[in-house]
């Protein structure tokens, strides 16, 4: 993510595929000394919704901003029609998968204070043309909203998919920060100085970090999972890409 907004305000839209009328919007969160990350994500399938989000005490999620509060590992319910499975993997670690058509699915993820969507593609046929923050499929170029302009700067891109005042709100509750105003930039010098200070507080080295990934096989999430694992000097998130 390259647009951030500071204390998880800012909704911000993800990719839509237009044969399922899927839509997905996340809340960014900026720690102005630490790391940006997914504060809260919702799914949206037809007129449903299905949105977590994460944090050190215990995930939370809602059903069409309804709470589900006596959700246990391995119950299953539907979703518009798509079948859909909550595991709880530990403590601290939440899985939903949806079940598309097809063979597609879409994960909807939560790992201590973070929150991860993720789209498995079996038909690439389904997911032709679809558009967002994630990018244009299946080339992946940063296309804006009008299906054709690509937008080489990543700020401007974000700011580009921020979500819109005509667009529907479907969160349970509305941020503090959405369309008109525009989201937050970091203080990158501020940024900079508090990185040079953790240089010499760092625990986990870079041989620590490579040891907690080395079970992932592929090569660029394997790389993703040791950034992931340095930059919150945290092994278990790891996890994560299991």
């Amino acid at each position: 993510m390259f647009v951030l907004c500071e204390r998880g305000v800012n909704t911000i839209n993800g990719r839509r595929h237009r044969g399922l009328v899927f839509s997905s919007h996340w809340i960014q969160l900026l720690s102005l000394t630490r790391w940006s990350s997914i504060e809260s994500a919702v799914v949206q399938l037809g007129n449903l919704t299905l949105e977590a989000t994460g944090g050190r005490d215990g995930a939370m999620s809602w059903r069409s901003g309804s709470l589900l509060a006596s959700l246990q590992h391995g119950d299953r319910f539907s979703l518009n029609g798509f079948q859909t499975k909550h595991r709880k993997v530990s403590k601290k670690q939440t899985k939903f998968r949806i079940e598309l058509q097809n063979g597609n699915a879409l994960s909807l993820e939560t790992l201590q204070d973070f929150v991860r969507v993720s789209i498995h593609v079996s038909s690439p046929k389904d997911f032709q043309g679809s558009l967002g923050l994630l990018g244009h499929y299946p080339d992946c170029k940063q296309v804006s909203h009008d299906g054709s302009t690509i937008i080489a700067d990543h700020n401007l891109f974000g700011f580009e998919w921020q979500v819109l005042e005509s667009e529907p709100m479907i969160f349970h509750e509305e941020g503090q920060v959405h369309a008109p105003n525009g989201c937050l930039m970091p203080d990158i010098d501020a940024q900079g100085r508090h990185k040079r200070r953790r240089l010499g507080e760092t625990v986990i080295s870079m041989e620590g970090a490579e040891l907690a990934c080395a079970k992932i096989l592929e090569k660029d999430q394997r790389q993703d999972c040791i950034f992931d694992v340095m930059t919150t000097q945290d092994k278990e998130m790891a996890a994560a890409y299991l």
